[in-house]
């Protein structure tokens, strides 16, 4: 499951990579273009380190549109549902609150998340037509439906 989920995510940033160019090219994000607007890493961090691990991303830098974070929490959402059709609604929910956070937290406009999420649709429809995609998935379904 662990390198299904892995492969998505590669896939996911190379798909927005292209948009989400180092500024001036990309969207500018919230808390840059409104100065002074805070942000869950500023003025406290209240986890260790994660200021450090969010601007190594170089959040101040990077294009905000679209999100890349919303558009993993729907692929997830959405891999995890193939082997959890049971908890479809949950994971689905689970998947739009990790995008919201991201404008919660000033990073991403709303439309950045919006834009994340159709990615996300568009690349798991396209990942289901992958043979190898859907091997490794059903692998997996397999394997963590026996534990």
């Amino acid at each position: 499951l662990f390198n299904v989920m892995t492969k998505a995510i590669h896939d996911a940033e190379g798909l927005v990579a292209p948009l989400k160019k180092n500024l001036p090219a990309g969207r500018e994000r919230p808390f840059i273009r409104f100065a002074g607007t805070p942000t869950c890493l500023e003025p406290v961090d209240l986890v260790p380190g994660h200021r450090d691990s969010d601007y190594s991303y170089n959040l101040k830098g990077s294009g905000s549109y679209p999100s890349t974070h919303a558009m993993i929490g729907i692929l997830w959402a959405d891999v995890l549902a193939e082997i959890y059709p049971d908890k479809e609604p949950q994971l689905l929910e689970r998947g739009i609150r990790f995008g919201e956070s991201r404008a919660v937290c000033g990073f991403h406009f709303e439309s950045d998340i919006s834009a994340g999420r159709m990615a996300a649709q568009v690349l798991f429809t396209k990942l289901q037509m992958n043979k190898t995609f859907c091997a490794e998935l059903y692998a997996a379904k397999m394997n963590m439906l026996k534990e």
